[in-house]
């Protein structure tokens, strides 16, 4: 986030910033994050409570390098394919750069909701460290995994069966998100080492 106009746009002489969305959001979430960090809990957040989490927490994946650099790869390869598509309609008034940074952005808002909309049918739980060695996070702390495969489509999306989402809230707590079918392959395989007389 240390990139300059990271989150402005310059058309003509002019700069629009969106610096002020992502602010509201954050003020919105802080005494949210603020409550799960001193409590160790989720269980006593509000619908309303969730509802400002869950949407600090997609800002947080619209808003990363990787995500703008992914879509940066599409109008590459539309680029490519179509040499003589007309991406730019004002290349007098906007350069392509800011264009993509534009599109981006516009992004960022225009589907917040229906981005935020998949975490509230996940298992949201809280990870707290209990050991001496240290949480490390990089310049883009939201991560995604997912055991499962799908071939050549991948298996990361907010709505990708299998996919966990995590992301640190201080230096002891990580907020992670869960598919339903992660926690109930879970449950069958320690099923099944009860049975087996393992557990």
């Amino acid at each position: 986030m240390g990139e300059r106009d990271y989150n402005n746009v310059r058309i003509d002489d002019a700069v629009i910033s969106f610096e002020n969305r992502f602010t509201y959001i954050e003020n919105l979430a802080a005494p949210v994050i603020s409550k799960i960090i001193e409590q160790k809990a989720v269980d006593s957040l509000s619908r309303d409570d969730l509802a400002k989490l869950h949407l600090f927490v997609v800002i947080q994946f619209m808003r990363s390098k990787s995500r703008r650099l992914d879509q940066d790869v599409v109008v590459n390869e539309v680029r490519r394919r179509w040499p003589d598509a007309k991406i730019n309609s004002q290349p007098d008034r906007i350069s392509d750069a800011e264009l993509a940074k534009l599109a981006a952005l516009k992004a960022s808002f225009e589907q917040l909701d229906k981005l935020a909309g998949p975490l509230a049918l996940k298992q949201l739980l809280l990870m707290v460290r209990d050991c001496k060695d240290t949480l490390y996070v990089s310049d883009n702390p939201l991560v995604m995994h997912n055991q499962r495969t799908f071939g050549p489509y991948g298996n990361i999306g907010l709505l990708v069966p299998g996919v966990e989402i995590y992301y640190p809230l201080s230096p002891d707590v990580v907020l992670a998100y869960l598919c339903p079918s992660t926690i109930s392959d879970v449950q069958d395989k320690l099923n099944l080492l009860r049975i087996d007389g393992h557990l």
